[in-house]
């Protein structure tokens, strides 16, 4: 009896001791431990939806002579969106973004033709910036596209992209500069290539209070070659 008793009490001390030494901490490792960084504000440094794909849209239609779709996507930091205009398997335009430090860290949310379709946007006139790009001419509702558009616009070369807001990182709040800022109601003049003939449309493109992302709602373009289309048209 005294034996297991001795045998029991030997067995307790050993679990006392084993608790002891998991439950201290070692200082220098403490000391080692490296500290998370917190988050950085501003220009974020991943996507806030990174993995999140889209819901698809529906097929464009078909109003009297003009092609009518729906995308409903959002464009923000490293955001990809494609856009097949006339559903011929071949993208049109594309939608993204880029980091460009010079001075100052830039954060632009831009358009640009793909170089095979041989489409173009309407870019306002101006000196280029810093990722070979100009401030896309921003559209009223109502407003004629055609091939001779205002003496300060011109249509884009698959090279130079459609610039839409410029996020400015500064200690005191970020900066948003660009024609799209607080503005919902504005469209992208597009000439598409189509059989070799120019046919004339727009991407409807929104932005909201001081958010760092823009809306991609939707699109129409102009069956009949060469004939002018009015931004927002969607039947004729």
């Amino acid at each position: 009896m005294m034996k297991r008793t001795l045998m029991a009490f030997l067995g307790l001390c050993i679990l006392l001791q084993s608790c002891d030494k998991a439950e201290t901490k070692n200082p220098q490792e403490e000391q080692n431990k490296p500290v998370p960084e917190k988050p950085k504000e501003g220009i974020p440094e991943k996507p806030a939806d990174e993995g999140k794909k889209p819901e698809p849209a529906p097929p464009p239609s078909n109003n009297n002579g003009i092609v009518h779709g729906v995308v409903n996507q959002e464009l923000s930091y490293n955001k990809f969106i494609t856009l097949d205009m006339n559903a011929d398997g071949k993208n049109d335009v594309y939608f993204t973004s880029a980091l460009v430090m010079d001075s100052q860290s830039h954060l632009y949310l831009f358009a640009s033709s793909i170089s095979t379709s041989g489409g173009k946007l309407l870019l306002d006139k101006g000196t280029e910036m810093g990722l070979n790009g100009l401030w896309a001419s921003p559209l009223k509702q109502g407003n004629p596209i055609k091939e001779q558009m205002l003496a300060t616009a011109r249509w884009s070369n698959y090279m130079t992209k459609a610039v839409l807001l410029d996020v400015i990182e500064k200690t005191q709040g970020d900066e948003l500069k660009g024609p799209w800022v607080t503005k919902d109601d504005q469209y992208i003049g597009v000439q598409l290539l189509i059989d070799g003939k120019p046919h004339y449309g727009w991407i409807k493109v929104s932005h909201q209070g001081t958010e760092q992302k823009l809306y991609i709602t939707e699109f129409a373009y102009n069956l009949a070659p060469s004939e002018e289309l009015l931004a927002g048209q969607k039947s004729k």
